[in-house]
């Protein structure tokens, strides 16, 4: 009977490291489908919301600059586009006519006008409204009563801005206010 003890016990080795295999098999699958589903939970979230903060990307320029201040409501430090192209190379020749300057663009002076904002129809509850633009508060938390269809704001600004309008704290949403 040593040969048939000796092929169990080989026998039970085999099952229990089959076994041992399975179960770090699966642990690693579970690892492996956690981290999968929340990167994809982290780029739908990216790719569902909306930018709460209302300020687009954007390179400056000339028309942003007025007395050494940027006017445009961004910071300096802000990320821009880098060019896509490369840069070519300069002219050994030196040009023959003086090159004519393009005339700067004027920014749009400043406009003070009341404007409308539309509020959620679906709220039930009173709530606290801010207005914000560039993080800043416009509108300080005003308590609306549930039902208010819309509020007067009286708002200053140049050209076409976004306001964020937040709700209990949170963004609901962005508003588009054309000062022109």
């Amino acid at each position: 009977m040593g040969i048939v003890e000796q092929y169990l016990s080989q026998l039970n080795t085999k099952k229990q490291r089959f076994r041992r295999q399975v179960a770090l098999l699966a642990v690693l699958s579970l690892l492996v489908m956690l981290s999968v589903s929340w990167n994809l939970r982290q780029t739908g979230v990216a790719i569902a919301n909306d930018a709460c903060c209302g300020v687009e990307e954007h390179r400056h320029v000339e028309a942003c600059i007025l007395e050494k201040t940027l006017i445009c409501g961004f910071d300096e430090e802000t990320p821009t586009e880098e060019p896509t192209e490369k840069p070519t190379e300069e002219p050994t020749e030196e040009p023959t006519e003086k090159p004519t300057e393009t005339p700067k663009e004027t920014q749009p002076a400043e406009v003070t006008k009341t404007v409308t904002i539309e509020l959620p129809a679906d709220r039930t509850e009173d709530y606290v409204l801010g207005l914000f633009f560039n993080g800043k508060s416009v509108l300080e938390d005003t308590a609306i009563t549930a039902g208010t269809r819309s509020i007067d704001v009286t708002l200053t600004g140049a050209g076409t801005v976004y306001y964020d309008l937040y709700i209990n704290g949170e963004c609901e949403c962005e508003k588009k206010v054309t000062f022109n």
